[in-house]
């Protein structure tokens, strides 16, 4: 055995290793970055982001983000999936950074350039579901992480200009995707102003917010939007909330905060009460005995438990219990490590809580079980860990070594899975080799040969009868990739439609909205045979249309499988 004082230096090769690892992902990414596209989730990414003049009403505006990023580079939209990655490596970076060289003190540029990717890599787990364009989600935790770069910072740096303009930039970004993540955040400087009996966290995040308005008048400077339109458009967006019945939107739709937290309890599987009772014990353990080295054996026995969920990744259901266990076994270390931490460094205490609660900042903010969301922040998790074994020794030592290899092949074994099952596509990215161009001709992405087949005859049947781009599309297929592939013009919130209860009260709602300022005589309308997924065409009546008097029946033909039973209505006078 080694002794005590023996080390084993890997500072090169895991330097190495993870310049080299990340410099391949970023590659991946590259080449398949046109690559898969799903028609519901990415295709609401899609259209908000290339038409938000176009929505009606929403509950976030990130789409005006993205439509950023399209102008200034000239690009499709799938090659903002390589701006996403590089925003989120970046603010996170940000924080890696600041807490590294403040929390080892006189740590040298050398060793700082070696430990860093060792911490940033983890990142990468945020993909585990596959590539992906950007999305609110992804906007909202780089924007916290702008965030945390004022707030890990030294409380004698926070009045910097430099702190309160990324920090308000931050904010801007949360306020435009899930601007739910800000009052929980303001709630958590508050609680822990009053443990700390300090001001100074809570006068940080009310500057940023105040300052983050600055953002706020340039983007109504720089964009179609307009300060009337938007505070109308969310208000009627949540005056109609009460309308969907849908887990996503229990914040909203008059639950109480007990209500709350029984359903965020109730929705992860048993394995949540497992790993519960894990923590529990170990922390009973570590909280007696804490003048004994019981802290490595909870490290192995949670981290062993991960070790089950790496074996069953490669199961097809991505909502399984298996990124439970992942998210639920790290978190209980990284909790009990912080809680152990005998480090004679105060900083490292101040910054970690903020570290170990972004993941629930994230996910409460989003209104969104921790199992899901939160396992995809589990980067925050395993940097504390990471942290704590940097701030232990000076060197790279045998147990601080093994850690890096864990989450190193950790982070490869998510990417992997992320390309072999992407998340709503069949078949890997790999095998997507079917080109489709949209009608208006400003993006191509390659698809599985079936979803081509049928965009393809989509296209055709469409164009073969007249259809122009930019024409009002009523989607009733809860299927928003449809519109954008015929480059069509959407009419309303191109996701809340056909998937929950009250999905037809909705889109009447905000249809009736479009109509106050639209002629919806000269839309087109599309429906499909799948009473699970779409909206009934019940809501046609509700606002004023005859669709088997006043509309022209267009059948797709030689459509199989998922992608029968679609059909087009064209109107007759138009």
């Amino acid at each position: 055995m080694f002794e005590k004082s023996s080390f084993i230096n890997l500072h090169k090769p895991i330097c190495i290793a993870n310049y080299a690892l990340l410099l391949i992902i970023i590659t991946l990414f590259w080449i398949y970055k046109r690559h898969g596209f799903d028609l519901t989730d990415e295709a609401f990414y899609a259209i908000s982001s290339t038409q938000p003049e176009n929505i009606i009403s929403n509950l976030s505006s990130f789409g005006y983000l993205t439509n950023y990023v399209l102008r200034i580079f000239d690009c499709d939209f799938h090659t903002t999936r390589i701006f996403g990655l590089f925003l989120i490596l970046g603010s996170w970076s940000l924080v890696c950074l600041k807490v590294i060289s403040d929390t080892k003190e006189n740590i040298s540029n050398r060793e700082l350039t070696v430990l860093f990717p060792c911490l940033l890599i983890p990142v990468l787990t945020f993909y585990w579901d596959g590539i992906y364009s950007v999305n609110y989600n992804l906007y909202a935790v780089s924007g916290l992480n702008l965030i945390l770069y004022g707030l890990t910072s030294d409380v004698d740096t926070r009045s910097n200009l430099k702190e309160i303009l990324i920090g308000s930039f931050g904010v801007f970004i949360c306020f435009m995707s899930k601007f739910t993540v800000i009052p929980c955040l303001f709630i958590l400087c508050i609680i822990f102003a009053l443990l700390n009996k300090s001001k100074k966290e809570l006068t940080y995040i009310s500057s940023i917010i105040a300052v983050s308005s600055i953002f706020f008048i340039l983007h109504f400077s720089l964009s179609s939007d307009n300060l009337p339109d938007f505070l109308s458009r969310h208000n009627h967006a949540f005056d109609n909330l009460h309308l969907l019945k849908s887990e996503h939107l229990i914040f909203f739709n008059g639950f109480s905060i007990f209500d709350i937290f029984i359903h965020i309890v109730s929705f992860a599987s048993p394995a949540y009460s497992c790993i519960c009772l894990v923590i529990i014990i170990n922390f009973i353990i570590v909280h007696k005995f804490r003048h004994l080295n019981t802290l490595n054996i909870t490290i192995s026995l949670l981290l062993s438990l991960s070790l089950l969920v790496v074996y069953k990744s490669h199961s097809p259901d991505r909502w399984s219990l298996n990124y439970q266990l992942l998210f639920y076994s790290i978190y209980a270390a990284a909790f009990v490590v912080v809680y152990n931490s005998k480090i004679d460094n105060t900083k490292f205490n101040k910054k970690l809580k903020y570290i170990l609660a972004a993941p629930v900042l994230i996910s409460f903010g989003s209104s969104d079980s921790i199992t899901y969301l939160g396992s995809k922040c589990i980067f925050y998790l395993i940097f504390a860990l990471g942290l704590y074994f940097l701030s232990k020794n000076r060197y790279t030592t045998i147990p601080s070594s093994v850690f890096f290899i864990f989450t190193t092949t950790l982070t490869i074994v998510m990417i992997f899975f992320g390309f072999k099952h992407p998340y709503r596509i069949h078949g890997r990215i790999n095998q997507q080799n079917t080109e489709i161009t949209t009608i208006d001709d400003n993006h191509q992405f390659l698809v599985n040969e079936d979803l081509g087949a049928f965009l393809s005859r989509i296209k055709a049947s469409a164009t073969n009868h007249g259809w122009k781009k930019n024409t009002p599309l009523i989607n009733l297929t809860n299927k928003p990739g449809i519109t954008f592939v015929l480059s069509g013009q959407v009419l309303t919130v191109p996701w809340f439609l056909g998937s929950y209860e009250g999905s037809d009260d909705w889109a009447v709602s905000m249809i009736n909205r479009y109509k106050d300022s639209h002629n919806i005589n000269k839309s087109w309308i599309i429906t499909n045979d799948d009473p699970l997924n779409n909206l009934t065409t019940n809501i046609l009546t509700r606002i004023d249309l005859d669709i088997s008097r006043d509309y022209q029946k267009i059948e797709i033909l030689n459509t199989q499988g998922h992608y029968k039973g679609y059909k087009f209505w064209k109107p007759i006078n138009h």
